[in-house]
């Protein structure tokens, strides 16, 4: 009975550390709700991304309606090549203070997203990680850049620990730049997504030979 116990601890601890492989959210699967130019229609008020058993999904922390941008419409061409079609736009409805959270299925060990603008204007962005779902729960850390670049040029902000703990994240402006917000973001990235693998069945199988020999 001892050896099954530390069997089923050995497997338990696995799963909590199983990595898979970094998932990309580039939005490029998303259909744009904003082709420019003209105002912004704030057609989403959550966005919702599945890759490979993993969701995201994407608010405003104000419950104001967001966008999707099609990087190739009039006034919207010049950013980044690696950004694609489609990116995450925050101009519908513009209130400081105001930023994005980011949910996770899983919990994940490393966070990191791409972020930009037009007019080369000074922005002071950042990333808080939590623990709970929404940005909830205790606060593990995060990233913050002053950035004065204009597109094609980006930034990016990221934050990783060592184990599995990450469940959301808020991103933006930080309150007091001048305007807010006023960042385009892309290129999501997830890594060392805690996800049920091998080591899981391998303690489901331990606990029903457990039940069978307990009932003989």
């Amino acid at each position: 009975m001892r050896s099954l116990l530390k069997i089923s601890a050995i497997a338990v601890a696995m799963w909590a550390v199983l990595p898979a492989d970094a998932q990309i959210f580039d939005f490029e699967s998303e259909t744009p709700t904003y082709v420019g130019p003209g105002p912004r229609p704030g057609a989403l008020t959550s966005l919702s991304m599945t890759i490979d058993g993993v969701t995201v999904v994407i608010t405003r922390s104000s419950g104001l309606p967001f966008d999707l941008v099609d990087n190739t419409s009039a006034g919207q061409t010049g950013k980044p090549p690696t950004w694609g079609g489609v990116s995450l736009d925050p101009f519908f409805a513009p209130t400081a203070g105001d930023y994005f959270i980011a949910t996770f299925s899983h919990y994940v060990s490393g966070v990191s997203i791409d972020f930009g603008d037009y007019g080369g204007d000074t922005d002071h962005a950042f990333l808080s990680a939590f623990s709970g779902m929404g940005a909830t729960g205790a606060f593990l850390g995060g990233d913050a850049a002053l950035w004065t670049g204009t597109f094609p040029s980006f930034g990016f902000l990221t934050y990783t620990q060592l184990t599995p703990g990450i469940r959301s994240i808020a991103f933006g402006n930080l309150p007091g730049d001048d305007f807010v917000p006023s960042l385009f973001f892309d290129n999501l990235s997830l890594r060392g997504v805690a996800i049920p693998g091998p080591a899981a069945a391998l303690v489901f199988g331990v606990g029903l030979l457990g039940r069978r020999r307990r009932r003989s």
